[in-house]
């Protein structure tokens, strides 16, 4: 009796665990790299604009590079996001590119969040709503918020 009472102590404790551990895990499934250092920023830039960086970007007055700064740190959220599966989004490949600078941009074919480039894609800048996009046809989406 003392050993059936044991294990169902166990039990318990037992499943009061793995349910921690699962809806930490699926929590931190939706969770993705939003925040930009100055240097992650300063690359996007250079990928996109090449040798005009300077002159389109950090010559001209502070203005442009915080515009960049907030879109990517304030407007700009990627979330993996399962249970949109079914739904219908814009999809990044029909932005199009931010090429003019760089011929040599081409689309992403899958998500790392250590290399992609917003910056690439013509998002909209300072929309007057929310926007949704989805990566390819991953379960990966991209909300650019409008800020007030």
């Amino acid at each position: 009796m003392a050993c059936y009472l044991l294990n169902r102590k166990h039990f318990k404790y037992l499943s009061i665990a793995f349910a921690i551990v699962f809806v930490t895990s699926s929590f931190s499934q939706t969770q993705v790299k939003n925040n930009f250092t100055d240097n992650e920023i300063k690359a996007f830039v250079f990928e996109v604009f090449q040798k005009n960086a300077n002159q389109l970007v950090y010559n001209v007055s502070p203005h442009r590079l915080n515009l960049i700064t907030t879109f990517l740190n304030k407007k700009y959220v990627v979330e993996y996001r399962p249970e949109y599966s079914g739904k219908k989004f814009e999809l990044i490949s029909d932005l199009g590119l931010n090429n003019k600078y760089n011929h040599n941009l081409t689309l992403d074919t899958y998500y790392n969040p250590y290399t992609f480039n917003p910056l690439k894609y013509k998002f909209p800048i300072s929309p007057k709503s929310k926007k949704m996009y989805r990566i390819g046809s991953t379960h990966y989406v991209i909300s650019i918020n409008a800020l007030n």
